[in-house]
Parts: C-alpha cells; sequence; structure tokens
C-alpha cells in the first residue's frame, strides 16, 4: 500500500474518531437550559440589490421571528407558511427569512442577532457581494465549472474531496486569474486545503487557510509550461481532517480582482484585537519594502510607529530619551495575523554586529479564563534607556513563524514613552463551567432571573488602577450593579437582574468602563466579542472575535429559582476579619432541587469555600473570611450556582396546536349537514395526534445547568 493511500486512511479513521466525539460534545451540549444558540444563518451570503432566502440553524431556536441586522439597507422578512386545514390563522415559518439588500449596500461582512422564543443569539456574519453567488451541491453528480467572476458558497465533505474543472482559459489569459478558499468571512471551522491539478492526478500548486489568511493559488505563479501542456486543469477542496457538514463552510472565487470586502483576512478580528483599539496617535513611518532580513535597518525616533509588511524581520534605531522608560509593542498576531515576533533590545551596534544584549521580548501574557482568553503572540513591554546607551537602543525585530507568507497585510511597531492604559473586552458568559461544553450562547434573561456577562481587561503601559464597569441603557426593571475590577483582577461577571415587574424587552446591550491613574481619568465603551467557533475535539476551547453589538431578551416568565444576598447589596469588612453571609432562596416551580455554589472574583487571600444548598432549602449563609493582607477595595463578588432546573419545553407549540384543534371543534355544528364534515373530522383526529405527541415533547424535563447568581459589593477597609 502506498504512503498516501496510508496517509488518507488514517486521515479517515482520525475524522471519524472526531465526528463522534463531535456528537458527543454536541450531545451534552443539548443537556444546556433554554438559551438560543445559532450556529449559522444559511446561506450566509447575499448579492446586494437581490433577495435570498436563509435559514436559522442552531439550538433553542424555536419562534425566532426576527432578525437585527447592523446595516438599514438589509432587511430581513420573516415568511408565512400555508394556513392549516379548515382554519384561517396565519402560520409563521419561524427561523425561515428572506434576506432583502439594498442595491447601495456596499460589499462587506455584517452581523446578524436571530431573536427568538429563548433569547437575543450570539451575533453572526452575512455576507453582502456585488458578485453573482451560486450555491454549490455538498455532493455533485458531475464535475462543475468554475466561472470566472462568480463566489460559490460551498461545505466541505467529511471523508471526501470535492473537484472541479477550470477552463484551460484561465491559463492562457493576461493576466491569470487567482483562485480563493475563505472561511472566517462565514465563521465556519473548516480548514481548507486546495490544490491544483493538471491531468486529474498531478499537483502543480496548493495552498491552506492559516489563521485569518484564505486559501490562495496564484495562476500567475504558475509557470506556464505546466500549464500549457496540461490537457485540463482540475481543483481539489477538502477539509484538512477531513470533516463536513453544514458548519464547514467555505467562499470560493477565480478572479483577476477578487473582492477584498469579502475575501480579506482583515475582514474579521479576534478578541485580541481589542487591544489595538483606541491607541494613542503616533507619528507613523511607512517600511513597505519587501524584507530586506534581520540586517535591515530603519532608524526612527521615539513616539513614532514603523508600519511594515507583516512576517518582515529588521533592525529598528530607535532615538529615545536616557534614562526615560520606553513602551515597545507589536501589533501583528493581536490582530489576527499568524505571525509570532520576538523583539531582543541590544545597547548598540558596530560594523553591523548588535552587541550589548538588553532584553527579550516574547509572548504578551494570556488574559481571562472560562475558556475563553485574549493573550497573543506579540511582543509588549516596558524598556529603560540606560545613561551608556546614549539615549540610543537597537531593537531586533524577527517573525519566528516563517511558514507563511503575510506580507500583504500591515503590522505595526509602537515605540513612545508609556501612557498608562486599559483595554477591555465583553462576552456573553457561558452556561457552565466545562470549557469543553460550552457554546455560543445568546443572552436570555427571565424575570426574577439573572443573566451574566463577562469582561477581561488588559493593562497597559503602568496602568494599576481599579476598573469600574456599568451597563447602560438597560430597560426599566432591570439592574446590574457597577462592578470594579481591582489591580489584583483581570476580569469580572457583570450580572444583570429582573425584577418581579420587568416587562419584556429586547436591545443592544452597552458598557462603560471607567478608571483613573493619577488625576486622569479614563474611559471606553467595552467593544463585544462573540464566540465564532465551538470547542471541538482537535480545535480545543471556543473561538470569539470582535462584533459590533450584543443583544439582550427579556420574557415575562419567571425564572425557577433566585438566589440573593439577605437585606443587603454591600457588605463592608475590616481586613483580616469574618463576615457570614445570609442568604434568601425564593423556589418557583422547577426550582426546587439542591444547588452547589461557587463563589466568583474573590479578593486576593480572602476565603469562601463553595457549599451545597439543600433541596427545598429557603435560606443558607457562608461566612467568607478575609486576611489581613487582603487588599483594600471594593469588589464585584457573585455566584456559579450550579443546579437542575425542572422545565417545560417550548410549550408555545402545545399551546398554538391546542388553540387550533378547539377552533376546528368549534365548527363541527356548522359542518353538520357539509360533505366536508368527515374531512373536518380528520383534520381534528390529526390535530389530536399531534397534541398527544407535542404533550410528551414539552413536558418538563431535568436541564442539568449553571447559572450566576447572589451578586453583591464587597468593600475591604
Amino acid at each position: 500500500m502506498t504512503s498516501p493511500q496510508v496517509a488518507f486512511q488514517a486521515a479517515c479513521v482520525k475524522a471519524i474518531l472526531l465526528g463522534l466525539l463531535y456528537h458527543t460534545f454536541t450531545s451534552l451540549s443539548l443537556a444546556q437550559p433554554q438559551a438560543i444558540s445559532v450556529d449559522t444563518i444559511y446561506p450566509p451570503i447575499v448579492q446586494r440589490g437581490t433577495s435570498q432566502d436563509l435559514q436559522v440553524m442552531g439550538i433553542n431556536i424555536q419562534d425566532v421571528d426576527q432578525i437585527q441586522i447592523n446595516h438599514p439597507g438589509i432587511r430581513a422578512e420573516l415568511l408565512m407558511d400555508p394556513t392549516l386545514p379548515f382554519d384561517d390563522q396565519p402560520q409563521k415559518r419561524f427561523g425561515h427569512f428572506r434576506f432583502h439588500v439594498a442595491p447601495d449596500v456596499p460589499s462587506g461582512v455584517y452581523q446578524a442577532i436571530a431573536i427568538g422564543r429563548y433569547g437575543s443569539a450570539n451575533p453572526r456574519p452575512i455576507v453582502v457581494c456585488e458578485e453573482p453567488i451560486e450555491l454549490l451541491p455538498a455532493n455533485p453528480s458531475e464535475l462543475i465549472e468554475l466561472k470566472e467572476g462568480t463566489i460559490y458558497l460551498g461545505q466541505t465533505a467529511p471523508l471526501n474531496k470535492q473537484k472541479f474543472r477550470l477552463p484551460k482559459s484561465y491559463a492562457s489569459g493576461q493576466p491569470r486569474p487567482q483562485i480563493l478558499a475563505c472561511t472566517r468571512s462565514v465563521d465556519s471551522p473548516a480548514l481548507i486545503k486546495m490544490s491544483l491539478k493538471v491531468s486529474e492526478r498531478r499537483t502543480i500548486a496548493s495552498s491552506r487557510c492559516i489563521g485569518n489568511l484564505p486559501a490562495r493559488i496564484f495562476l500567475e505563479n504558475v509557470p506556464s509550461e505546466l500549464l500549457d501542456s496540461a490537457s485540463d486543469l482540475s481543483l481539489e477542496i477538502h477539509d484538512e481532517l477531513y470533516r463536513g457538514g453544514q458548519p464547514f463552510q467555505y467562499l470560493l472565487t477565480v478572479n483577476k480582482s477578487p473582492n477584498p470586502n469579502v475575501f480579506s483576512p482583515s475582514l474579521t478580528k479576534p478578541a485580541s484585537a481589542a487591544i489595538a483599539t483606541g491607541l494613542p496617535v503616533l507619528n507613523a513611518v511607512d517600511v513597505m519594502s519587501p524584507s530586506g532580513g534581520a540586517s535591515e535597518l530603519i532608524e526612527v525616533a521615539s513616539p513614532s510607529e514603523i508600519r511594515f509588511p507583516s512576517g518582515k524581520s529588521f533592525v529598528a534605531k530607535v532615538t529615545a530619551t536616557v534614562g526615560a522608560p520606553l513602551e515597545c509593542q507589536i501589533l501583528s498576531n493581536t490582530i489576527g495575523q499568524p505571525t509570532d515576533y520576538r523583539v531582543v533590545v541590544f545597547q548598540s551596534q558596530k560594523d553591523g554586529k548588535l552587541e550589548g544584549q538588553m532584553q527579550v521580548i516574547e509572548d504578551s501574557p494570556p488574559i481571562g479564563s472560562k475558556g475563553i482568553g485574549i493573550g497573543n503572540l506579540d511582543p509588549h513591554a516596558i524598556i529603560n534607556v540606560p545613561e551608556s546607551t546614549g539615549g540610543t537602543v537597537y531593537l531586533l525585530v524577527q517573525n519566528l513563524q516563517t511558514r507563511v507568507d503575510v506580507s500583504d497585510q500591515i503590522a505595526t511597531l509602537r515605540i513612545a514613552p508609556p501612557q498608562a492604559r486599559f483595554h477591555c473586552v465583553a462576552h456573553l458568559s457561558a452556561w457552565t463551567n466545562n470549557p469543553l461544553q460550552s457554546r455560543g450562547n445568546g443572552a436570555y434573561l427571565q424575570r426574577n432571573g439573572t443573566f451574566p456577562i463577562h469582561v477581561m481587561v488588559s493593562r497597559q503601559a503602568g496602568f494599576s488602577g481599579p476598573i469600574s464597569l456599568q451597563v447602560t441603557g438597560l430597560p426599566e426593571g432591570v439592574s446590574s450593579p457597577q462592578a470594579v475590577i481591582q489591580p489584583s483582577q483581570n476580569e469580572v461577571d457583570l450580572v444583570l437582574t429582573a425584577t418581579e415587574q420587568a416587562m419584556a424587552w429586547e436591545g443592544p446591550l452597552r458598557i462603560v468602563a471607567s478608571g483613573k491613574q493619577g488625576d486622569q481619568v479614563l474611559e471606553q465603551t467595552v467593544p463585544f466579542a462573540t464566540v465564532w467557533q465551538n470547542p471541538t475535539a482537535e480545535r480545543g476551547p471556543i473561538q470569539s472575535r470582535l462584533c459590533d453589538t450584543l443583544w439582550l431578551s427579556l420574557k415575562e416568565e419567571s425564572a425557577p429559582v433566585t438566589i440573593a444576598i439577605t437585606q443587603t447589596d454591600v457588605v463592608k469588612i475590616k481586613a483580616g476579619e469574618k463576615f457570614v453571609l445570609p442568604m434568601t432562596v425564593t423556589r418557583r416551580t422547577g426550582g426546587e432541587a439542591k444547588a452547589i455554589m461557587r463563589p466568583q472574583n474573590l479578593p486576593p487571600k480572602a476565603t469562601l469555600t463553595e457549599w451545597e444548598i439543600a433541596p427545598n432549602a429557603a435560606t443558607t449563609e457562608r461566612e467568607i473570611v478575609t486576611a489581613a493582607d487582603t487588599p483594600p477595595g471594593t469588589y464585584s463578588i457573585c455566584f456559579l450556582a450550579e443546579m437542575v432546573w425542572k422545565m417545560p419545553l417550548h410549550p408555545e407549540s402545545l399551546s398554538r396546536h391546542t388553540a387550533y384543534r378547539d377552533r376546528l371543534a368549534a365548527k363541527l355544528s356548522a359542518f353538520e349537514s357539509s360533505p366536508e364534515k368527515p374531512a373536518l373530522e380528520a383534520a381534528i383526529a390529526a390535530a389530536n395526534t399531534r397534541i398527544e405527541a407535542l404533550t410528551k415533547e414539552t413536558a418538563p424535563r431535568d436541564y442539568g445547568t449553571h447559572f450566576y447568581t447572589g451578586p453583591f459589593t464587597l468593600v475591604v477597609e
């Protein structure tokens, strides 16, 4: 057996095993409580000036009847089904929409938020383009010829390769077109690999998606003799792990000038890119020449930023103030480029050789927990400029990831006196404390219930103060106490709470962060990020990207349980003292089970151990103990409660069908002598059968869940 055959069979076995694990994770996630989680809105691409039918796909997507889109020229119209037999009530086709895109909507990637019975979903992309679009069949019966200038939407086939025909004219035209396949524009986890072949066997060029980069083959770079002698040209596409199906989508085009608003790798940015927002403006020095190697010298004076082709290595000769600190920061991997830079600081250069190594700056430290972080591989540190340097230091800037060509993207080296600042980013908190089971869930708040937002912060250039966070624009009956991230912390959970009287509401969330450095007040609107890839066995934990906004849905139904601090929301305590936290447990139908309480965001050297609240218990208490050296300050504490809720699943479907049956029954007397009476009776019988099935489907069932509850403020004096 040949080695390629062995490799292919091994890949197939691996794909089967990974598929089983993926199924296991998916099955586990089905046990999550009723909160919407959208995997895709399919197809996620529409040509401007046209209309396209799209479908919402995911978990807990019942009664999705509206979609919010971040452009007024894109409108989602809910589709309707025919009325039921003998009935005149309109029937909504929940989750199915016709998207109308105005002719003046620019090409680009937009955000769509589906809203339904179980909340406002995590944002999903909708690509708008000016090119014609074709949807590729999952398993075409014959080779499809790729037309130049068309954008194709496909999905990889599990354990298989997809093949396409390319006209020979592509090889002889001037200039020759490019072949591009991208996945990030449509939030796809597919790892696309494509191969250009002659005579269906010999590979003459290949490429794969890496990070945000599309797979790209330049026909211009393929030797003419290979193209001229070929009897035919074909393209093979597959997922590198041989996965496939609906989630593994890709956009494909053959074009001399591919649309940058569809295929550019900079269209989507990881959550870590929040660090690159709102930075102080510096004098810009553009160095766009191809890499001259590590010996290339670029001279700048602080404060400056050097903009250069990503992946380039060089030496920066920096003139700065003797004895003053200097902030050095690279922005490349931070904004999604597949690079791994290192900066080595030297005192001098003699005869082209760097001397007197002072400092090595490697990856930025990771920030965050619970499966979501904002770490990156870019160097960032403070450099001290000693008197011995005469005010000049040399920075050897090297990209350690040399296997990927990213020279068509722009990276930045920032060199300036430190300017203290902070950068926050917010995610909707996961419903579980197990990162392997978490998903890109939406926002669903009930009366007497809570909903959490997880906020992380990266402190930059010596910022050391506390950071206050406040959710603004909430409706009447919904509140969120101001949360504080102390200098010893880099994350906190903002907990939204709804009262018994809160009315149904849907709207965007907004969080404002503020802090002080000396007399300077710093304030920012916190950017949001959404999960674009759920955890998988082969790709690891969830991955997120920046998005325009997140929405919250409030429903007029009560949560099964409310756990809150008794009497006060603010607890004051002196360092070294203890305090017993009294808590009230208000139970409703479905909330009778035990609860395991795990404290979150505790101060350093403070102790509050997890405990269990007995089934049906109405009160509980726990002692918090501080140490004599617990840092003073204001801390925002809450609890991650683990509990089994017993709740019905989408009871509205049963109510609607029961009402339909009752309307038919009310018509029986009018059909007494009608020849249609047997048909009406048959419709009633069919409705009763469906009601029996729905009674079982919607019956209360157990949902093991984690929910944030009991928020309070702890002041350590």
